[in-house]
């Protein structure tokens, strides 16, 4: 059986590019950055996209938000480095997401210029499902910390790897701008492949907006995602980062299953690391209900200082200092 992912077809622009943020009734737009009548200091172009780093749909005017974040934390390890495109051993590097699978390696390998020494880097990665990966391709692979415990194990990883995934760095790394139009609402984030409308998402989740992970492959609609996230009361999220950015934050969430669940493995793993149920809500009331009885007393965030120290970039130290006053070392 192929272990290609299911929907998934890479450098391939599958889904047309939506409104980031949607609702019905009421018109709700993302908050506009501030501008300054000052002069602007001349900005280095955006090298989004053409950075050393690997991940689904790169170099595609589309992005998928969760995926897309691989450029936020390349960036945040790099530091000021970044503008001489700080290299890495790896043939291919990838940053996060459940891209840990045989598929994806020989994927991998068949776009490098592969000596036979060669390696696959995955920084804080999950296994996309439990088939087995074969020896000969774990061979080929350096794991630099997983997602989570599942990964762990599923790999035969020693217990003292470290766990996290890096979008749970988020805070360290942005602090967001809440607009007052649209902080406070209730926000459905659907996966990048749901082909429900906007108006049958509304219906079926109760939230106030649709909070679409088809994102234009720019910095600001990065950023604007993000600020949504946190500024949002709580997230029903079919789309794992969504989950993940909102606990970051310390917004309520729960997992939302409209029919399509992508990955079921990814689902189990990153709730092993946070010590709760693996559970779905099919609405914001019942995902309201799922925080409060299974979530809230029950989520344990994991150390981030042990998942930056084994980076494939050496982190800043001032990042360093950040995730130890996060963990409570500082």
């Amino acid at each position: 059986m192929s272990e290609q992912p299911r929907g998934k077809k890479p450098f391939q622009d599958t889904a047309p590019l939506p409104e980031t943020l949607e609702t019905t009734g009421r018109d709700v737009k993302l908050a506009k950055r501030p501008t300054s009548t000052a002069p602007r200091k001349r900005q280095a172009r955006s090298d989004y996209g053409r950075t050393a780093v690997t991940y689904w749909r790169k170099g595609m005017p589309s992005q998928n938000f969760g995926d897309y974040l691989s450029e936020m934390l390349y960036d945040a390890l790099c530091g000021r480095a970044r503008r001489r495109q700080q290299s890495h051993e790896f043939g291919q590097l990838f940053l996060i997401g459940s891209v840990i699978s045989g598929w994806h390696i020989r994927k991998a390998l068949a776009t490098i210029e592969d000596d036979g020494r060669a390696r696959i880097g995955f920084w804080g990665c999950g296994l996309r499902g439990e088939t087995p990966i074969a020896p000969n391709l774990l061979a080929r692979c350096k794991f630099m910390g997983v997602r989570g415990p599942l990964t762990r194990i599923g790999l035969g990883l020693p217990p003292e790897t470290p766990l996290g995934d890096p979008a749970l760095l988020m805070p360290l790394i942005y602090q967001p701008t809440i607009g007052a139009s649209s902080a406070g609402g209730t926000l459905c984030m659907p996966h990048f492949l749901d082909t429900l409308s906007t108006s049958d998402l509304l219906l079926k989740s109760g939230a106030d907006a649709v909070l679409r992970p088809g994102i234009r492959a720019q910095r600001p609609a990065l950023l604007e995602t993000i600020d949504a996230i946190a500024g949002a009361s709580f997230v029903l999220a079919g789309a794992l980062h969504g989950a993940i950015v909102a606990a970051a934050y310390g917004v309520p969430f729960a997992y939302f299953d409209s029919g399509y669940v992508d990955a079921p493995f990814k689902w189990r793993d990153f709730s092993a690391l946070l010590d709760i149920p693996p559970s779905f809500a099919t609405n914001v009331t019942e995902g309201r209900q799922l925080y409060d009885d299974q979530i809230r007393g029950a989520m344990r965030m994991p150390k981030l200082e042990a998942l930056l120290r084994c980076a494939p970039i050496p982190a800043p130290e001032a990042l360093l200092r950040r995730a130890e006053a996060h963990d409570g070392l500082g």
